[in-house]
């Protein structure tokens, strides 16, 4: 599939821009995720580790960063993550990148190809979330653990094409570096065991949220003190958390 000359000129950019910027890396990611979304015309990202994969078990990964989402779309969407439906969309793809040990890119038409979303009880979720169209992306790193990408669209606009799905995937492809680079230092198996509540309030505590922000997005009915609670028992995480940090949620967002 030829790609048009207008857009390898933005592809090779884009990955000289990040390549040069100062910083740390997480800021290199998020520059290079709101560029290539710039050229696909995507909306909304996430940046995630993923754990050991368990066929019987919805994926066990941790969002790191993300961008494009409200802070109630963001809550909305880690629901999606913990309800049964999410292992039938997503444990083929996560197994097959398992086996490959390479990038691999599928758009959600490729995930679904009988669209059984349409019918299946996480829709009412994924529309709350205000997911459309979708690109889902992953990669084996270094360390034997999973850098999972997530690409989407809001409600309403078209489906990624072939064309796109495979701009994405070159880009993602040539950034090994990103996917092997330093993270938050977790034990793979310490992800993989926690809770789908527990991974719900560790991932919005990676984006910025106090304990009791976190603790009240993901439920709606406990105390400030649960956060706390919580927060002790992902003490394994280290150098995840920001001291004192009272950011919204969400993050910055980019449109």
């Amino acid at each position: 599939m030829k790609i048009p000359e207008t857009a390898a000129r933005a592809m090779v950019r884009l990955l000289g821009d990040v390549a040069s910027v100062q910083g740390a890396l997480a800021e290199k990611r998020r520059q290079l995720m709101d560029g290539l979304c710039e050229i696909i015309s995507a909306d909304r990202w996430y940046w995630s580790m993923v754990g050991e994969i368990d066929p019987n078990r919805n994926p066990a990964h941790t969002i790191f960063l993300q961008n494009g989402f409200t802070d109630e779309e963001f809550v909305a969407y880690l629901k999606t993550q913990e309800h049964p439906d999410i292992k039938w969309m997503t444990a083929p793809f996560f197994e097959k990148l398992a086996a490959s040990r390479g990038q691999l890119t599928r758009t959600g038409q490729q995930l679904d190809p009988e669209n059984r979303l349409a019918q299946a009880d996480i829709l009412p979720l994924m529309l709350q979330a205000g997911v459309g169209a979708v690109i889902l992306s992953g990669r084996a790193t270094c360390t034997g653990q999973m850098s999972g990408i997530f690409i989407a669209r809001r409600l309403g606009r078209n489906l990624f094409s072939p064309l796109e799905a495979r701009i994405a995937h070159i880009v993602l492809s040539e950034v090994g570096w990103l996917h092997d680079g330093s993270w938050p230092e977790y034990p793979r198996e310490g992800i993989s065991s926690l809770s789908p509540r527990l991974r719900t309030v560790l991932t919005l505590l990676l984006q910025g949220g106090t304990e009791s922000q976190a603790d009240r997005d993901r439920s709606g009915n406990i105390d400030s003190h649960s956060g706390r609670i919580h927060r002790s028992h992902l003490s394994f995480v280290r150098g995840a958390f920001p001291s004192g940090t009272s950011t919204p949620v969400s993050g910055r967002r980019w449109r």
